[in-house]
């Protein structure tokens, strides 16, 4: 595969990805109005609850299904049926348990949060499995527009129902998660004709693929414990907060969080590309530290120099998209923006390590960072509230960034040099890169 291939592929999904971050950032305006801080505190709380879930118990199928299915696209039909259900099973186990937990423990979990709308929300799990396990089918396959339309067909859908359920109506917290929920049903729906070789009726079919879901465990389960640590590190800050202060710092912070995490979109979009395309070289070392040196350094200059302008413009960017009662986010935003940056080029490494069917490398630095993070977090929350939450972040992005540098230096023998210095052919590849981008959203 050449590397104008994977920047087209890249650029694509890259695409995408900012109808998919314009339609989020749409919501979030939407929701920040309507419902306030602490309305949009106890949304996002809530929400969390299905994301926390499946983190916990999908024990590492989603990145096994991209790499089981990279390595073998010939029995697509068969990895269908097997995706649906394994992700039937392991949705149902994680309504039952996440039902348990509310009934037992939401009091103490979720201060502040109304349990009725927590044991809402765990009725949306096992869908919430399906739709991702499906995700990463198409991403195994390296069929990018499929990949890419599932979130933009949520995020489109929760917008619109959002409007139509929400703005007229009293209750508006509830109906907003109903909206949520929605999305995601409606997509489910969808997904299915989304490719020509696979039909309904192979989804759901009775036989199994038995080597295939060994192939997927034997991956996964390496992968899942960096993965649940990564979901911890990114999410327990907001726990935290609502444990410490209130539903209402949360909200605020959210919205420093999901300004500052857009600059991810690159990053995220070259690391979809790259997971299986390392996981389909095989034994050609070439290709992989040509692929990951040159997209690392150009992920982290690109992502540089959006922070530069996002820190720069975030405060007339809350006053005017947010209000004034959320001004405080742009505090947060400063603080996470160092660590966000560097963070970049750690997603893009990830994605190398885990294609040469290394995940445990990952995991391991993973369940380190969340210790360090949880530390972190402990000490800065109860001093400093919100800006101690975005401290611990940006700590400990910058920590794993550093890490992960030193291990793919090791493994793929470049130095560290080759991957931070940009170069003047760089600058080409990220004019390549915007002008395909440019391209793909004509075509879109």
């Amino acid at each position: 595969m050449s590397l104008k291939i994977f920047l087209t592929d890249s650029a694509y999904t890259l695409s995408r990805q900012i109808i998919g971050a314009a339609l989020s950032l749409l919501t979030s305006i939407f929701l920040a109005r309507l419902l306030g801080a602490e309305g949009i505190g106890i949304y996002n709380l809530v929400t969390l609850l299905p994301v926390m879930a499946y983190s916990f118990l999908n024990l590492g199928a989603a990145d096994g299904i991209v790499y089981a299915v990279g390595k073998n696209r010939n029995t697509q039909k068969d990895q269908a049926s097997s995706i649906t259900w394994l992700a039937l099973v392991l949705g149902v186990i994680g309504f039952l348990v996440s039902a348990l937990v509310v009934a037992t423990t939401s009091n103490r979990l979720f201060p502040g949060i109304p349990q009725q709308l927590l044991y809402l929300i765990t009725f949306i799990i096992p869908i919430y499995f399906l739709v991702f396990f499906y995700k990463s089918f198409f991403q195994g396959l390296q069929d990018f527009i499929a990949f890419n339309l599932i979130p933009i067909i949520i995020a489109s859908s929760n917008l619109i129902l959002l409007v139509a359920l929400v703005f007229p109506i009293e209750r508006k917290a509830f109906f907003a998660i109903i909206a949520w929920m929605m999305s995601y049903t409606i997509i489910l729906f969808i997904i299915p004709y989304f490719s020509t070789s696979v039909r309904w009726s192979d989804y759901f079919k009775p036989r199994q693929d038995k080597a295939f879901i060994r192939r997927i465990f034997g991956f996964g389960i390496r992968a899942h414990p960096g993965n649940l640590a990564t979901f911890l590190s990114d999410r327990m800050d907001r726990y935290l907060l609502n444990f410490f202060l209130s539903p209402s710092e949360v909200g605020i912070y959210i919205i420093a969080v999901g300004l500052a995490e857009k600059l991810w979109m690159l990053s995220t979009a070259v690391g979809v590309v790259l997971f299986p395309r390392i996981a389909e070289s095989g034994e050609h070392e070439s290709i992989r530290r040509k692929l990951t040196v040159t997209v690392a350094r150009t992920v982290l200059w690109a992502t540089m120099l959006m922070g530069i302008l996002l820190a720069l413009f975030s405060r007339p960017i809350i006053r005017v998209l947010y209000g004034e009662s959320f001004m405080r986010a742009a505090g947060a935003i400063l603080v996470l923006l160092p660590g966000v940056v560097l963070f970049s080029v750690s997603r893009t490494i990830s994605s190398d390590i885990s294609g040469r069917g290394r995940p445990e490398i990952n995991s391991i630095l993973a369940i380190v960072m969340v210790v360090f993070n949880l530390t972190l977090n402990m000490i800065f929350i109860p001093r400093q509230g919100m800006l101690g939450a975005a401290l611990a972040a940006t700590l400990t992005y910058s920590v794993s960034a550093i890490v992960k540098l030193i291990i793919i230096t090791k493994m793929a023998r470049i130095s560290i040099l080759e991957i931070i210095m940009l170069k003047r052919s760089d600058i080409s590849r990220i004019v390549t890169l915007v002008k395909d981008l440019l391209r793909a959203r004509s075509r879109s």
